[in-house]
């Protein structure tokens, strides 16, 4: 049994066990930020050497299963990780032990969904992230927001993680396994059970990403989390749950195609609809970002629906380019808040003027949020192009419409940002609540990000090429695309 492809899981269990008990002896707190990094540095070369494995494991490891799938979010999760961990240095003056020992447990969890081949060990990966996120998301006990954002993702949470696991259970039921690939053999004979199981699994994973009407609890728990803890669950926390739904409702969509069409397409347009127009009037740059990550969650939805209608390939990787894309703008985006806004609160004027004050941090969000917004030549506009391509090539011309005009509203606002930075000039006093604004982990973050979003968008052809084999290695068909 090879031990190498899933080595960074084990290197990040142990590592984040590792922090426990000395961490109630280190007096030098800041060597946690930077063993983090290392370690999450290891995982990520670990995964990319690994990146074409293909390999199922039994025993104790019964469950879990390498391929270019799981490896390609297994990047997105560690990629995101370590962008916070460097943001976080110098900022957190307190707990570092348990701050830095949550997000490692955290991406482990994120990385065992991924890696699940059953439906048990995808809700253990789940409950493992979901539980250190809760933790994490009210860290600032001395402050009341954050205490009521975890309160808020805490209850909502749980409530979802009870509906997937009645879906669950219903689905167990019906096909008397909880393996994906048994409940594909039986899959093609859909009856009301399986239908109402699947509705359960769709609904607790909708709460987990924030998909209308499942999205009450995000805007709230982004504003209230530390700006840093809102871009690990913008990022990572809840592209998990699109993990889990590209592995669950791709092999039921090859049963039950209209039903998962019509549900998925409905999901799509009401989600990236409502994000952009509550969008548009937040005054807060912290919640707009909340918002505008609800109708993202939109445009990801939309290769569940393409797939279903049209059954190309290509609106899968389409999918999960749009994943990673937005995975980075968006944590880049709320580590540009806790830089300049706030750590926890954010004032949108401070922000007037940073082209001037700070014109390297000022030119990185700006890529951020132009990545957002789908302008070339960035990543988050080549991964909006292939998703909306594949709409129009499937004949959902009213889908693609649809997202094209959401993505021209979504303009508006990002725009509106962009030019306070550089148009106004006004001089605000800030006052940084718990944190220490002055290190050089948010600028250093904030560029990593930039550099991401202009390289894969110059040069997509890798990412292409991963994504597609990750798509490849989900279906097990080979893909003919022209690209």
């Amino acid at each position: 049994m090879s031990l190498l492809p899933i080595l960074p899981s084990i290197i990040l269990a142990l590592a984040s066990l590792l922090y426990i008990f000395p961490g109630m002896l280190f007096r030098m707190k800041k060597f946690f930020g930077y063993a983090s990094i290392a370690v999450i540095a290891a995982s990520i070369i670990l995964t990319l050497l690994t990146f074409n494995a293909s390999f199922t494991y039994g025993g104790f490891l019964k469950g879990i299963e390498i391929s270019p799938f799981s490896q390609f979010f297994s990047i997105v999760f560690l990629s995101v990780a370590l962008v916070v961990c460097i943001s976080s240095l110098n900022s957190i003056g307190r707990n570092e032990d348990e701050y830095y020992f949550l997000i490692l447990l955290s991406t482990l969890g994120m990385m065992i969904v991924a890696m699940s081949r059953d439906l048990i060990v995808l809700f253990i990966g789940f409950e493992i992230a979901s539980l250190a996120t809760y933790a994490l998301a009210g860290f600032e006990k001395r402050s009341n927001l954050s205490v009521e954002a975890a309160m808020k993702y805490f209850v909502f949470g749980g409530f979802s993680s009870a509906l997937l696991l009645y879906g669950i259970s219903i689905i167990y039921g019906y096909a008397g396994s909880v393996e994906i690939s048994a409940i594909l053999d039986v899959a093609g004979k859909p009856d009301l059970y399986s239908s109402i199981g699947l509705v359960f699994i769709v609904a607790g994973l909708g709460f987990k990403g924030a998909l209308v009407p499942f999205h009450m609890w995000a805007p709230d728990t982004y504003h209230g989390s530390p700006s840093v803890i809102s871009a690990f669950l913008a990022g990572g926390s809840k592209k998990m749950s699109f993990a889990a739904m590209f592995k669950i409702l791709v092999f039921m969509t090859l049963a039950v195609k209209f039903e998962i069409y019509i549900l998925m397409a409905v999901l799509a347009v009401i989600t990236m609809t409502l994000g952009n127009l509550a969008a548009v009037v937040q005054d807060s740059v912290k919640r707009m970002l909340a918002y505008s990550s609800i109708a993202h969650a939109g445009y990801i939805a939309m290769a569940y629906a393409i797939f279903a209608f049209s059954g190309i390939e290509l609106a899968l990787a389409g999918g999960f380019l749009h994943v990673f894309s937005h995975a980075i703008a968006t944590a880049g985006a709320f580590i540009a808040v806790a830089a300049v806004g706030g750590f926890i609160l954010d004032d949108g004027r401070l922000f007037f003027g940073l082209g001037k004050r700070k014109p390297l941090m000022a030119l990185s969000f700006s890529i951020m949020l132009l990545s957002l917004a789908g302008i070339p030549p960035t990543f988050g506009f080549y991964s909006k192009f292939i998703l909306f391509l594949t709409a129009i090539e499937a004949k959902l011309l009213w889908l693609a419409i649809a997202a094209l005009l959401n993505s021209a509203l979504s303009l508006y606002y990002y725009s509106k940002v962009i030019m306070n930075m550089y148009w106004k000039d006004e001089e605000v006093d800030f006052k940084a609540e718990f944190i220490n604004v002055e290190g050089k982990g948010y600028l250093i973050a904030m560029i990593i990000s930039a550099l991401l979003l202009i390289v894969l968008g110059v040069i997509p052809s890798p990412i292409t090429e991963w994504s597609i084999k990750a798509s490849e290695s989900v279906l097990n068909v080979k893909m003919f695309t022209g690209i």
